[in-house]
């Protein structure tokens, strides 16, 4: 999965079309580099223009609403969450060793587990992040009986087949960032499951209607790494969306 989420970087492909525009260049297609050297420039710039990104993430973010009033949820005996790509270092402390994503995804769980201390977390993911993550959550007080793990999944359609074998029938709260969750409820739902969402890690925030914040400084709207990285993960999701809809066409 990595390796495809290197290949459909927008920042990968913007450095092919250079590269090959500068290859172009020094032959006889200079019309065509040209034209090359227009388009990675062009994409360049919109996909690090923070308004540009925020409406990508903001087409994921937007599907499922926050869980801010926990006593409305329903009674579950699972919180489960879903692992992101994490390292393991040995020479660094494991709080290093989580990545962000990760670490948010666990605080939403723990947040969610404080006022329902009924239920157990599952983690689920590869090894590496579930031992990771596993630490924080015991790091944060929650006991080590009251988590379960699934560390066999590579991606997260194994990942909702693994659960299964884990929830059965139960309702449970299934916890990712915001971006990833439309992609994650197509897989759980397939599979059978009834999750109920709890997105976490926002970028753009929760809003039904998309809205622009005019009050940042000039600054705040130049291109940036940030908006970058975020038009990135969005269009990672967008395909993966794809991907898992004919994926269940396909079995249907």
């Amino acid at each position: 999965m990595e390796f495809i989420k290197t290949l459909t970087s927008p920042l990968f492909i913007i450095v092919v079309l250079l590269l090959v525009a500068f290859i172009m260049m020094c032959g006889k297609r200079k019309d065509f580099a040209h034209w090359l050297f227009g388009l990675a420039l062009t994409s360049l710039f919109f996909l690090s223009f923070p308004p540009f990104a925020n409406v990508l993430m903001w087409g994921l973010e937007r599907q499922n609403p926050p869980i801010v009033n926990i006593a409305k949820i329903e009674k579950t005996r699972y919180i489960v969450v879903l692992a992101d790509w994490d390292s393991a270092i040995p020479t660094v402390p494991y709080t290093s060793n989580i990545g962000y994503i990760s670490a948010q995804r666990i605080l939403e769980a723990h947040r969610i587990y404080q006022r329902l201390r009924h239920s157990r977390i599952i983690i689920s993911g590869k090894k590496i992040s579930c031992d990771e993550m596993q630490k924080l959550l015991l790091l944060l007080g929650v006991p080590k009986d009251e988590i379960l793990r699934e560390d066999e999944s590579q991606n997260t359609w194994e990942s909702s087949i693994n659960v299964k074998k884990l929830v059965s029938s139960s309702r449970f709260i299934l916890v990712t960032s915001a971006n990833h969750l439309p992609r994650a409820m197509i897989c759980f739902l397939y599979h059978g499951l009834k999750p109920i969402p709890a997105p976490a890690d926002f970028h753009s925030g929760y809003n039904l209607t998309y809205k622009t914040q005019f009050d940042k400084p000039i600054i705040g709207y130049f291109p940036n790494i940030n908006s970058l990285n975020d038009s990135h993960l969005a269009i990672y999701e967008y395909l993966g969306i794809c991907w898992y809809q004919v994926k269940v066409w396909l079995k249907s």
